[in-house]
């Protein structure tokens, strides 16, 4: 009879172990999206709360931060071009969602460093060969 008793208690442990180890479906931070739900997302305008700019040469940093104004925007339509109106300057840009990390910008690649409905972060670094590298973040919301 004790075998018995103890694999029904080794089987209750495991069961309870095994039902609290499960993910926890409302944490969004460690979902990912799929490529169509972050195209989906992004679509829209977005006000621009700042650009962030670091041009990085002779080993130091060179930081600047462009705060937005009222009339500041980026538009992401859904033929895949994207309106911006940054400091005056209007201009028109292609875009594609790669996956729910990478979005291009007339080909070239930007990092999603934050996406919700109300924020989007979006960084882009270049690099300019042995002189440096020239880094950006878009901070976007509505």
């Amino acid at each position: 009879m004790k075998p018995k008793l103890l694999l029904v208690a080794l089987l209750a442990v495991s069961i309870s172990f095994l039902s609290s180890c499960k993910k926890d479906k409302s944490d969004d931070a460690d979902q990912v999206m799929s490529t169509e739900e972050v195209a989906a997302k992004i679509l829209g305008k977005w006000s621009i709360s700042s650009v962030q700019y670091n041009n990085h040469y002779n080993g130091t940093d060179h930081k600047e931060t462009y705060p937005g104004t009222a009339t500041d925007y980026v538009e992401f339509k859904s033929d895949g071009l994207m309106y911006t109106s940054f400091r005056g300057v209007t201009d028109i840009s292609t875009y594609k969602v790669k996956n729910d990390k990478v979005i291009t910008i007339d080909d070239d690649p930007a990092s999603i460093q934050e996406i919700s409905d109300k924020v989007l972060r979006l960084y882009t670094k270049d690099e300019t060969g042995t002189f440096g590298f020239t880094e950006l973040m878009y901070n976007l919301n509505r």
